[in-house]
C-alpha cells in the first residue's frame, strides 16, 4: 500500500516496538558522549531514549511522537532519566535535527526519500543515522545490525564540501 497518497499521510511509521536486543546493540555502536544530542523520530514508547540514556549518560535526548498515547508511555518510561529527555508532540518532519549527533527512526519505505532529503539538508556533517527495518534510498550503510529478521541500518551523513 502506498501510504503517501492516503488522507492520513501523516502515518509514516509502523507502531512496532523494536526488540530490546536490537536497541541495545545499536546503542553500543553509536558514537555518542555526554552533551551530544540524540533524536528519536517517532519515539513511540521511549525505549530508544531510555537505552540511549543508560548507555550514554549525559546525552541530550529528544523524542518526537504524534500519537498522544505513545507519548504518555514514553513520558512514563523516561521518568527519572537525567538529564530529562525532551519529548515533542510533533510531526517528525518538523523535528529539529540540526545539532543531532545521532538520529534514530523506524519508518515505512514510502517516507524514506522525504526524510533523507531533510536529514541531508539539516543534520550536522558526519551525524550517525540509524534506520530500523528499511534502508535509506541512495545511502550506503556503514554497518547493519540484526535481531531475528529485523535489521538496523547504520549510516553517516556525508561530509559536506
Amino acid at each position: 500500500e502506498d501510504f503517501s497518497n492516503r488522507a492520513d499521510a501523516g502515518l509514516v511509521a509502523p507502531v512496532s516496538p523494536s526488540p530490546p536486543e536490537l536497541v541495545r546493540a545499536v546503542a553500543e555502536v553509536l558514537p555518542l558522549a555526554a552533551g551530544d544530542v540524540a533524536v528519536d523520530l517517532g519515539c513511540g514508547d521511549g525505549r530508544w531514549l531510555v537505552e540511549l540514556s543508560r548507555r550514554w549518560p549525559g546525552c541530550v535526548l529528544h523524542g518526537y511522537e504524534m500519537d498522544a498515547g505513545l507519548l504518555d508511555r514514553a513520558r512514563q518510561a523516561l521518568e527519572g532519566v537525567e538529564p530529562a529527555a525532551q519529548l515533542h508532540s510533533s510531526d517528525l518532519f518538523e523535528a529539529d535535527v540540526s545539532s543531532a549527533r545521532a538520529v534514530v527512526f523506524y519508518l515505512f519505505p514510502q517516507a524514506m526519500e522525504r526524510l533523507r532529503i531533510k536529514l541531508e539538508a539539516e543534520c550536522r556533517a558526519d551525524a550517525a543515522v540509524v534506520s530500523v527495518g528499511f534502508r535509506v534510498p541512495g545511502w550506503e550503510a556503514v554497518q547493519v545490525l540484526e535481531h531475528g529478521k529485523l535489521r538496523a541500518y547504520c549510516y553517516r551523513i556525508p561530509l559536506r564540501a
